[in-house]
């Protein structure tokens, strides 16, 4: 079995029940696993860090690929390389909601087609900070 590697961390999926300090119940199929004592040292280290040795790397693939834990992959050290590009023909209320709900994780490129109100368009893109490019 391959450890997870450094930097992923484990979630318990939600019905995933730890009965005792040493019993887990879940997955699916559903099953107990039973955690040796540096079993435990490693779950209770997993509980609020990510996979730093072996000893936690093999316990997060185990708990995965039981179905007992999700993985959780670590964020990039670097920006991703793209830019969300929203097409917009008018509707500058659903135009803030999208850029509201996109944050500003990434860059984003609003297009606008021709709207009839640019300027409301244009308002909406600054206020977010997005790029703005008319056709």
């Amino acid at each position: 079995m391959t450890p997870l590697p450094p930097g992923f961390r484990v979630e318990l999926d939600r019905d995933t029940k730890q009965l005792t300090a040493d019993l887990l119940f879940g997955g699916s199929p559903a099953r107990v696993l039973r955690l040796s004592a540096a079993g435990q040292t490693a779950l209770r280290n997993l509980a609020d860090s990510p996979v730093t040795d072996a000893a936690t790397g093999a316990l997060a693939r185990h708990l995965t690929d039981a179905g007992l834990a999700h993985p959780l992959p670590p964020e990039p050290d670097h920006p991703a390389d793209l830019t969300v590009v929203v097409p917009v023909l008018d509707r500058p209320a659903p135009l803030a909601r999208c850029l509201a709900g996109l944050g500003d994780r990434y860059p984003v490129l609003v297009v606008d087609d021709g709207s009839q109100d640019p300027a409301a368009i244009a308002a909406v893109a600054a206020a977010h900070g997005a790029k703005l490019v008319r056709r």
